[in-house]
């Protein structure tokens, strides 16, 4: 079976470690990896994709190309190729899959709640006129696989044609020796360590985090800040003395190993793989009462942690703070549920379906 995997650009992203992820751990397959951007390309990731077996095409087209449908080169690619299944990610790789012709499956893989991600960004006119485009792409495209079921119950109400894949991680990365030890950052070997990874930005919520965490942290309890965004700032004169901010990392994993809890207050994900990692890890969990964290919560097994709102933050840190104290190892079903090797099977399952019907 010939894929081909059609981004925007291949660089360091949470989708583009999912397209890696479903690719590595599918069986014998011909892998393409195929960039619209190439001049965005991250040199030494294509250098790992060529060491796993998979095959790298760069195509260096720009924003009008898209616009004017200027993309015959990556028709005339794929037309000679002539791939089994084309599986795109993002929203410039979905418009290209939608117009382009090809005898094989076309899939999508929905990354996030086009709603909330649109308004975040643009004005209620401009994100709603975005949301409706980007879903009339879906609607060309054979099959939609959303990251998380509650991604999939805002996109079932505009197209038909999805199901959900739970996204998972490479959980062998966060096994082994530490290399980061708690004294190069100023932590003591004996705290209690809070993690929040990830943007700084409104819909995460960290000021109000922070303004939780003082109201309800002893005095062994340390918080750290491992990103940025436009509210650093605003989070920085929101800080005491048990909180550090680390800035944005490019070793997260390293700060997850060192942790006991994550903790987040996002109003809106699609599925965090920093929660994933979290777990992975064999940190506990604090979050946010939103569908998509308790549907993280509901992929590992008991014992891994509990949700919040702000009325019940300090009791439900304290149950957090007994799952710490008894120190649980996390389990194999747990990590098999949150593996990349589970959520690669499922989508092959999708591949071969196809295969086998024609």
């Amino acid at each position: 079976m010939k894929i081909v995997y059609l981004v925007p650009n291949i660089n360091r992203c949470g989708p583009i470690e999912v397209a890696i992820n479903i690719a590595k751990n599918l069986k014998s397959k011909e892998i393409y990896f195929v960039s619209i951007f190439g001049d965005k390309n991250d040199q030494s990731l294509i250098k790992q994709l060529k060491s796993f077996g998979f095959k790298v095409k760069s195509f260096y087209l720009t924003k009008s190309d898209i616009i004017f449908n200027r993309f015959d080169k990556v028709q005339n690619f794929i037309s000679k190729i002539s791939p089994d299944v084309i599986h795109s990610h993002g929203i410039q790789a979905d418009y290209i899959l939608s117009k382009i012709s090809s005898k094989g499956l076309k899939v999508s893989t929905i990354h996030s709640n086009y709603k909330e991600d649109y308004n975040e960004q643009f004005w209620p006119i401009v994100s709603k006129m975005l949301e409706k485009w980007h879903y009339s792409m879906h609607k060309k495209i054979d099959i939609n696989v959303c990251c998380s079921e509650s991604v999939y119950f805002e996109a079932v109400k505009h197209i038909n044609n999805c199901i959900f894949i739970r996204n998972g991680i490479d959980v062998n990365l966060f096994s082994g020796k530490k290399l980061l030890k708690r004294s190069e950052i100023g932590v003591p070997r004996d705290a209690t360590v809070y993690l929040y990874l990830g943007r700084l930005i409104r819909r995460k919520k960290v000021p109000e985090l922070l303004t939780l965490f003082k109201k309800s942290c002893n005095e062994k309890d340390i918080l750290i800040i491992a990103g940025d965004g436009n509210e650093y700032d605003k989070c920085k004169s929101l800080a005491n003395k048990q909180v550090k901010f680390v800035g944005y990392v490019n070793n997260p994993r390293d700060y997850l190993r060192i942790s006991d809890v994550y903790i987040s207050n996002s109003s809106s994900e699609g599925l965090s793989m920093s929660v994933l990692e979290a777990i992975a890890s064999g940190n506990k969990l604090l979050l946010s009462n939103i569908l998509s964290h308790r549907e993280c919560l509901k992929m590992s097994e008991k014992d891994t942690g509990y949700t919040f709102n702000e009325e019940n933050f300090l009791a439900k840190k304290k149950l957090v703070d007994k799952l710490v104290k008894a120190k649980t190892k996390v389990d194999e079903n747990t990590l098999y549920s949150i593996s990349a090797k589970r959520m690669a099977n499922e989508y092959e399952q999708i591949y071969v379906r196809k295969e086998s019907e024609t």
